[in-house]
Parts: C-alpha cells; sequence; structure tokens
C-alpha cells in the first residue's frame, strides 16, 4: 500500500472511531497529529502509516502493531501499549506523559522513553 492509501485509510478509521486529528508540517514532512481529547484504542490495527503524532489526552493501545513506522512520535499525556512490538524506524520518538507496556526494558533508575529514545538515535541516528 502506497504512503498516500495508508494515510487516507488511517483517517478514514480516525473518523470512524470518533478521534480528532489535524496535519502539520515540520522539517520531516507532513504529519497527521492525532489531537483527540481522549484515550485512542486502536488495539486491533495491525500497520500505520509513517508520520503520526500522538498528541491525545490518555493512553494510546497499539497492541497489535509490531513495527512503528518512520517518525511516529508519542506525546499523550497517559501509557502507551505495544504487546506485538519487534521493531522500530527511524525517527521514532517517545514523550508520553507515563509508562510504555509490552517492552522488557527496565533499567533501575531510567525510564522506559529515555531508552528507547537513546537506542533508536543509536541506530538510525
Amino acid at each position: 500500500m502506497r504512503q498516500e492509501d495508508s494515510k487516507k485509510a488511517f483517517e478514514s478509521l480516525l473518523k470512524l472511531k470518533g478521534y480528532t486529528y489535524r496535519y502539520s508540517y515540520n522539517e520531516n514532512g507532513e504529519v497527521l497529529i492525532v489531537s483527540t481529547d481522549r484515550h485512542v484504542n486502536l488495539e486491533d490495527v495491525n500497520y500505520l502509516p509513517s508520520h503520526v503524532c500522538f498528541q491525545n489526552n490518555g493512553y494510546v493501545d497499539l497492541s497489535s502493531i509490531e513495527t512503528l513506522p518512520e517518525y511516529t512520535v508519542f506525546e499523550n499525556s497517559g501509557n502507551i501499549y505495544l504487546n506485538s512490538l519487534k521493531g522500530f524506524s527511524k525517527g521514532v520518538r517517545f514523550k508520553n506523559g507515563k509508562d510504555i507496556f509490552g517492552m522488557k526494558l527496565g533499567i533501575e533508575g531510567i525510564s522506559t522513553q529515555r531508552i528507547i529514545n537513546c537506542f533508536i538515535k543509536q541506530i538510525y541516528g
């Protein structure tokens, strides 16, 4: 599926579920920002387009996602659920307000977000 088609399909899903979103631009191109004022439950979704930023209030559940595409950014206020995650892509960042579940990366005294962000930067820059 082409990026443009996957983004349109993702938009349709967001509309169907009643989640608000908007577009913005940054140095990496056009970004679809999920800006709803509640939790985002996409536990059955197994694919995301690249350049998606979650800025919602509450958690983000992406339990079926195996790989986070390029420039997926989490700036939501709650937890993130990634129970099936096996890989990251360039530009993925975690800036969420709580924990990340489904990943075993605990190092005492260091937040999971910081560990993952460091790991991604080491691989992709």
